[in-house]
């Protein structure tokens, strides 16, 4: 069965995002993603990276960043079921779908979409040498 690509479209997808860890520790961080120009980038408090998000990547990407499912998750309030994280990483997102800003704190371990975003950064750019000396609290 052939599969036809989905391809990005800033009204029913994530135009841009970010995680801001928001913990006591003295080691901060903020990953930003913007699908305008295909870049994510790692910013701490003296250097910053940036990668470019391939073909390949933006094809596992697309089905995690469909707005409708953010959406859902507006005003969803938190119960506990996978543990709580001992820190906390503001979530933001936005679209060209004429919703406003959507914010989340994400201080529980869930399903919902900004976790498997975070996952998909993690898996797909985690393990870049750039990266693996710093303190990501995924």
């Amino acid at each position: 069965m052939n599969q036809i690509s989905e391809t990005f479209n800033p009204e029913i997808h994530i135009c841009k995002f970010g995680f801001e860890y928001c913990g006591v520790r003295k080691d901060s961080y903020k990953i930003y993603g913007n699908l305008y120009l295909m870049e994510l980038s790692f910013v701490f408090p003296k250097e910053s990276f940036g990668f470019h998000i391939s073909p390949e990547q933006l094809e596992t990407l697309l089905p995690l960043i469909r707005w409708e499912n953010f959406e859902k998750i507006r005003d969803y309030k938190e119960t506990c079921r996978n543990g709580y994280r001992e820190y906390l990483l503001h979530f933001w997102c936005l679209s060209e779908s004429g919703n406003s800003l959507l914010q989340r704190y994400m201080g529980e371990f869930s399903d919902l979409p900004y976790e498997k975003l975070l996952d998909w950064v993690r898996i797909n750019f985690g393990h870049e040498k750039k990266l693996r000396k710093k303190k990501i609290y995924w």
